[in-house]
């Protein structure tokens, strides 16, 4: 029983935090409104949560899980191709995105405060090989690991770019330009690229898109919680 009440109470503080997180500019959001929000003090939310970063890693963390969920049911049949040409990496980064930048950019403003801390940044790399599904190697390979950390490293650079207005394109296409160099490093040939990614655009068609961006937004009642230290 007090385990549910737990989870109910961490839940509420999630939803008041997205809430404000999609309202507010993040750097002017205290501990002490999202805890006013949900009607509980500042040392309970600090039980539960002890940083903003803390929240919106479980907001991310949500997301991902969601994402995970619903490829299940959509691709179930192409699984073989995108971990055998690593572009399941690369699938996850397109639905993360295009979520990013729905909403006027708002959820994209304060993911950025992630990306721009490194500690924070490893932990969400570190959640993908342990609970996505990249390809088996990634996880075996410390040197091809690495690669996805330095991705992750333009990425952000990327979005600073995007949300200062200096960057020539989207920022969803600057993350598939991204990838292209990634498979490169990997060894992939610029025609086993095009390939790849042609293939990812038949998947990832703006209906796709659009299904889950309105499946999550119908989720935000129920958080998937998560349990990092």
């Amino acid at each position: 029983m007090a385990r549910q009440k737990n989870q109910e109470l961490r839940q509420e503080i999630l939803k008041a935090a997205y809430q404000r997180f999609m309202r507010d500019d993040y750097n002017n959001i205290l501990l002490k409104d999202i805890a006013a929000d949900c009607g509980i003090s500042v040392s309970l939310l600090h039980h539960y949560f002890p940083t903003k970063a803390d929240i919106i890693i479980n907001i991310i963390y949500d997301l991902l899980m969601k994402m995970e969920l619903f490829l299940e049911q959509k691709i179930s049949g192409k699984t073989k191709f995108l971990n055998e040409t690593n572009a399941f990496n690369e699938l996850i980064s397109r639905m993360f995105v295009d979520v990013l930048v729905r909403n006027n950019n708002q959820m994209l403003h304060f993911y950025s405060y992630v990306l721009c801390d490194a500690r924070l940044m490893n932990k969400v790399v570190d959640f993908c090989f342990a609970y996505l599904t990249p390809a088996p190697e990634l996880k075996d390979s410390f040197e091809k690991r690495y690669e996805v950390y330095v991705y992750y490293g333009s990425f952000a650079q990327t979005v600073l770019l995007y949300l200062d207005n200096r960057l020539p394109t989207s920022l969803y296409e600057a993350s598939i330009a991204l990838h292209r160099r990634w498979y490169l490093s990997l060894g992939y040939s610029l025609d086993e690229c095009e390939k790849i990614q042609c293939r990812l655009n038949e998947i990832t068609d703006q209906a796709f898109l659009d299904e889950f961006y309105q499946e999550y937004l119908l989720s935000l009642d129920n958080f998937v919680l998560c349990e990092w230290n």
